[in-house]
């Protein structure tokens, strides 16, 4: 039950929440309820959340997220952590990328969308790197 519950919330709902902010983008072109929220969200966030300080200060801490992540990722042996480290850096990867798209109209929704998966996954790597510690 313990696999299948943190692979469940740790694999299978970042793609949850990408693949719904995805949607969101896809709709903003067709719907026009869908289009308006999302530019009233944007314009909102675009002042408070997501000013251009901001942007360039989690730019910066993906990025060196994702340095860090390919560092532990040459110097651990463990297995599970490894594949653990591959999806973190694929998703901070993600997170860079999607951060320079500032023309996307599911903007703010990608960003904490991509903000909350990152956590979860950096709390994961935590768990399992402390329940994996060889006892002295």
């Amino acid at each position: 039950m313990g696999k299948f519950l943190r692979w469940l919330v740790f694999f299978i709902f970042p793609l949850v929440v990408i693949g719904g902010a995805a949607i969101l983008e896809n709709l903003s072109s067709s719907k026009m309820g869908v289009n308006r929220y999302l530019l009233f969200k944007k314009t909102h966030y675009a002042t408070t959340v997501f000013t251009p300080e901001r942007i360039k200060l989690y730019t910066i801490l993906l990025i060196v997220g994702l340095i860090l992540c390919l560092f532990l990722y040459f110097k651990i042996k463990m297995g599970s952590t490894r594949r653990l480290l591959i999806y973190l850096t694929a998703y901070q990867a993600i997170g860079v990328v999607l951060l320079s798209l500032q023309n996307l109209s599911a903007y703010p929704i990608f960003g904490f969308g991509i903000a909350i998966i990152v956590i979860l996954q950096y709390f994961l790597v935590v768990v399992v790197l402390v329940k994996n510690k060889p006892c002295k």
